[in-house]
Parts: structure tokens; sequence; C-alpha cells
């Protein structure tokens, strides 16, 4: 049993409903017409692009928690002593 590599593709209906704002579909597209031999590297450079804008959010979000919890702690403190 064989898969047709187009067939794991979204159609051009499918894009038009998914959207394709950040070119990611594209992107995948691009790769997925590339060489087999060549597909592995571009999937592998794609990834870590990926993994640092999400792990780049990850430290956003962090940092806005520990700030919401400083100034918690701050108006907390202000409460107790006024």
């Amino acid at each position: 049993m064989s898969i047709e590599p187009s067939a794991a593709r979204p159609s051009d209906e499918e894009v038009d409903v998914i959207g394709d704002g950040d070119g990611l579909v594209s992107r995948l597209r691009v790769i997925e017409d590339q060489p087999l031999e060549t597909r592995a590297d571009a999937y592998t450079a794609l990834h870590a692009e990926l993994k640092a804008v999400l792990d780049s959010a990850d430290r956003i979000s962090a940092d806005r928690i520990s700030a919401d919890r400083i100034s918690a702690d701050r108006t907390g403190a202000d409460r107790a002593i006024g």
C-alpha cells in the first residue's frame, strides 16, 4: 500500500479555509516538491525555526507571569502596610 505524496497536502480549497497568513502551508508545499533526499533537511530546518518561535513565546509568557506575580506581591504588601 503506497500513499500518494500529494494526498498529504491540503487542497487549494483547504488552504483557502485554513489561510496561509504566515506562509507555512506554502513552505510545506515547497518542501514536499523537493527530492526526497533534501526533504529531511528542509523539515529539520523548519522544525528548528518553529521550535525557536514556540520557545520564545514560552519565555515571554513566563516573564509576564513572573511580572504579574511580582506586581501582585507588591500590591499585597502595600495593602498589608496601609
